[in-house]
Protein backbone atom coordinates (compact mmCIF):
# COMPACT_ATOMS: atom_id res chain seq x y z
CA UNK A 1 0.00 0.00 0.00
CA UNK A 2 1.62 3.22 -0.98
CA UNK A 3 2.46 5.93 1.65
CA UNK A 4 0.20 8.13 0.34
CA UNK A 5 -2.86 6.38 0.96
CA UNK A 6 -1.80 6.04 5.01
CA UNK A 7 -1.09 9.61 5.33
CA UNK A 8 -4.40 10.53 3.62
CA UNK A 9 -6.36 7.98 6.12
CA UNK A 10 -4.82 9.60 8.88
CA UNK A 11 -5.69 13.47 7.56
CA UNK A 12 -9.02 11.91 6.40
CA UNK A 13 -9.66 10.41 10.54
CA UNK A 14 -8.88 13.75 12.01
CA UNK A 15 -10.66 16.01 9.39
CA UNK A 16 -13.77 13.43 10.22
CA UNK A 17 -13.22 13.91 14.17
CA UNK A 18 -12.97 17.72 13.82
CA UNK A 19 -15.83 17.78 11.56
CA UNK A 20 -18.72 15.42 13.81
CA UNK A 21 -17.31 17.63 16.79
CA UNK A 22 -18.12 21.06 15.31
CA UNK A 23 -19.39 20.83 11.71
CA UNK A 24 -16.64 22.40 10.25
CA UNK A 25 -13.67 20.84 8.05
CA UNK A 26 -10.73 22.90 8.37
CA UNK A 27 -8.93 24.19 5.21
CA UNK A 28 -5.39 23.84 6.77
CA UNK A 29 -5.85 20.23 7.11
CA UNK A 30 -7.13 20.00 3.53
CA UNK A 31 -3.82 21.64 1.98
CA UNK A 32 -1.88 19.42 3.94
CA UNK A 33 -3.74 16.48 2.60
CA UNK A 34 -3.95 17.81 -1.01
CA UNK A 35 0.49 19.00 -0.88
CA UNK A 36 1.31 15.52 0.67
CA UNK A 37 -0.48 13.78 -2.30
CA UNK A 38 1.15 16.35 -4.92
CA UNK A 39 4.42 15.47 -3.37
CA UNK A 40 4.28 11.83 -3.31
CA UNK A 41 3.18 11.72 -6.99
CA UNK A 42 5.35 14.12 -8.21
CA UNK A 43 8.72 12.49 -6.45
CA UNK A 44 7.43 8.79 -7.14
CA UNK A 45 4.31 8.38 -9.67
CA UNK A 46 4.79 11.19 -12.01
CA UNK A 47 1.85 9.10 -14.08
CA UNK A 48 -0.20 9.87 -11.54
CA UNK A 49 0.02 13.67 -11.01
CA UNK A 50 -1.94 15.11 -14.57
CA UNK A 51 -5.13 12.17 -14.08
CA UNK A 52 -5.30 13.45 -9.73
CA UNK A 53 -5.40 17.05 -10.95
CA UNK A 54 -8.32 16.37 -13.83
CA UNK A 55 -10.13 14.39 -11.38
CA UNK A 56 -9.76 16.94 -8.72
CA UNK A 57 -11.52 19.33 -11.12
CA UNK A 58 -13.88 17.03 -11.89
CA UNK A 59 -15.37 16.40 -8.67
CA UNK A 60 -14.92 19.84 -7.25
CA UNK A 61 -17.37 20.93 -10.30
CA UNK A 62 -19.84 17.93 -9.67
CA UNK A 63 -20.01 18.42 -6.04
CA UNK A 64 -19.76 22.39 -6.08
CA UNK A 65 -22.88 21.89 -9.02
CA UNK A 66 -24.61 20.23 -6.11
CA UNK A 67 -24.14 22.36 -2.93
CA UNK A 68 -24.44 25.19 -5.60
CA UNK A 69 -28.18 24.40 -6.80
CA UNK A 70 -29.48 22.04 -4.40
CA UNK A 71 -27.42 23.06 -0.93
CA UNK A 72 -27.55 19.56 1.40
CA UNK A 73 -23.73 19.59 2.07
CA UNK A 74 -21.36 22.30 3.06
CA UNK A 75 -18.42 23.74 1.34
CA UNK A 76 -15.99 21.90 3.26
CA UNK A 77 -17.28 18.57 1.74
CA UNK A 78 -16.94 19.72 -2.03
CA UNK A 79 -13.64 20.84 -1.40
CA UNK A 80 -12.98 17.23 0.75
CA UNK A 81 -14.14 15.05 -1.94
CA UNK A 82 -12.08 17.15 -4.62
CA UNK A 83 -9.29 16.03 -1.99
CA UNK A 84 -10.01 12.83 -1.81
CA UNK A 85 -10.42 12.30 -5.95
CA UNK A 86 -6.61 13.53 -6.08
CA UNK A 87 -5.30 11.09 -4.15
CA UNK A 88 -7.67 7.78 -5.01
CA UNK A 89 -8.43 8.66 -8.60
CA UNK A 90 -12.08 9.59 -10.17
CA UNK A 91 -13.71 5.81 -10.09
CA UNK A 92 -12.63 5.10 -6.79
CA UNK A 93 -13.91 8.79 -5.67
CA UNK A 94 -16.91 8.21 -7.11
CA UNK A 95 -17.24 4.71 -5.52
CA UNK A 96 -16.37 6.55 -2.25
CA UNK A 97 -18.93 8.67 -2.48
CA UNK A 98 -21.50 6.09 -3.19
CA UNK A 99 -20.45 4.20 -0.13
CA UNK A 100 -20.52 7.15 1.76
CA UNK A 101 -24.21 8.26 0.93
CA UNK A 102 -25.11 4.81 1.72
CA UNK A 103 -23.77 5.12 5.00
CA UNK A 104 -25.22 8.51 5.56
CA UNK A 105 -28.92 7.76 4.82
CA UNK A 106 -28.52 4.51 6.51
CA UNK A 107 -27.80 7.26 10.01
CA UNK A 108 -30.66 9.63 8.63
CA UNK A 109 -33.26 6.63 8.77
CA UNK A 110 -32.09 5.54 11.87
CA UNK A 111 -32.36 9.08 13.15
CA UNK A 112 -35.44 9.44 11.50
CA UNK A 113 -37.29 6.35 13.26
CA UNK A 114 -36.33 8.42 16.47
CA UNK A 115 -37.55 11.61 15.24
CA UNK A 116 -34.48 13.54 15.08
CA UNK A 117 -33.30 13.35 11.57
CA UNK A 118 -34.64 17.08 10.61
CA UNK A 119 -33.36 18.67 13.08
CA UNK A 120 -29.97 18.00 13.40
CA UNK A 121 -27.14 18.34 10.77
CA UNK A 122 -25.19 15.15 9.75
CA UNK A 123 -21.38 15.63 9.26
CA UNK A 124 -20.58 14.15 6.27
CA UNK A 125 -16.74 13.72 6.57
CA UNK A 126 -16.91 10.74 8.95
CA UNK A 127 -18.47 9.02 6.45
CA UNK A 128 -16.45 9.89 3.18
CA UNK A 129 -13.56 8.53 5.94
CA UNK A 130 -15.25 5.76 6.44
CA UNK A 131 -15.63 4.66 3.12
CA UNK A 132 -12.36 5.69 1.85
CA UNK A 133 -11.15 3.23 4.35
CA UNK A 134 -13.63 0.58 3.07
CA UNK A 135 -12.37 1.09 -0.67
CA UNK A 136 -8.11 1.38 0.15
CA UNK A 137 -8.67 -2.10 2.37
CA UNK A 138 -11.27 -3.81 -0.30
CA UNK A 139 -8.70 -2.50 -3.41
CA UNK A 140 -5.74 -3.33 -1.50
CA UNK A 141 -7.10 -6.80 -0.55
CA UNK A 142 -8.37 -7.07 -4.13
CA UNK A 143 -5.10 -6.42 -5.43
CA UNK A 144 -3.32 -8.90 -3.89
CA UNK A 145 -4.94 -11.77 -4.60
Amino acid sequence: MPVKFIIAGTILIMLAIIDAVSLKIPNSLLVILLLSSIVYDLIFEHAKFASGCISFLVMFIIFGGIYYFYGGLGFGDVKLVACISYVTGFMPAVIICFIASLFGLIVFVFLLKFKVGKQIKIPFAPFLTLAYCVVIIVGVSLYEC
